[in-house]
């Protein structure tokens, strides 16, 4: 109906603690993001949130849908000068035009991106970090600017949900760490690490992507 309507999520990942897999779906972003006319949002701190809520406001015949962490999440960005949620994706963090390899994330493994990026650089292998708060509204950017941000290196993409639609960002080549079961009942730090959506692990992902180079 093309009307703004915003919907307000909560709990948008395994992190919700002990109410198990009724409370963790892990498909519902792929389908949102599936679903024609509307704007999934899953920002990773306060900033892209207030981002996201200015161009829901801002989009009078789109309806918009917030997926927010129950957890609470660090300051990443330093700036909100410029709306960068608006552009879908962008470089948040880490070594640019020398990087060796991108980290794609969205929402609270954003911060476990730059984690793995500062665990990187002190081994000598520098990355970027891309955080994609809304893939429609990347998709709509120019090809110029889509190539910018995701570079020529190797791609890894993290997500605590289904890894459905990450294939068109990482390549062939890429790899994707993601949930492909249901959650478990568990505090989150501890699901986190039981599913593999841990700093070291991705460390060790990249590390493993860059040999097969």
């Amino acid at each position: 109906m093309k009307l703004r309507v915003i919907y307000v999520l909560t709990h948008d990942s395994i992190g919700v603690g002990e109410d198990g897999p009724t409370h963790q779906p892990i498909e519902h972003l792929a389908s949102y993001r599936a679903m024609p006319g509307i704007l999934t949002f899953r920002p990773c701190d306060v900033v892209e949130t207030a981002e996201a809520w200015q161009i829901a406001l801002e989009s009078e015949h789109t309806p918009s849908l917030l997926a927010l962490s129950r957890q609470n999440l660090p300051l990443l960005r330093t700036s909100a000068a410029e709306n960068q949620t608006a552009k879908g994706a962008y470089f948040i963090a880490g070594a640019d035009k020398e990087r060796r390899l991108t980290i794609l994330a969205t929402g609270s493994e954003v911060s476990l991106a730059v984690e793995a990026m500062t665990k990187l650089a002190e081994q000598g292998i520098k990355a970027a970090v891309v955080s994609m708060p809304c893939w429609e509204l990347f998709d709509r950017q120019s090809p110029a600017y889509k190539k910018a941000v995701l570079g020529t290196a190797p791609r890894i993409a993290v997500e605590a949900a289904s890894p459905f639609g990450w294939e068109k960002y990482v390549g062939d080549n890429g790899r994707i760490l993601a949930l492909n079961d249901f959650g478990a009942s568990g505090p989150a730090d501890k699901l986190y690490k039981h599913f593999g959506l841990t700093v070291e692990n991705l460390v060790k992902t990249a590390k493993e992507l860059l040999k097969k180079k």
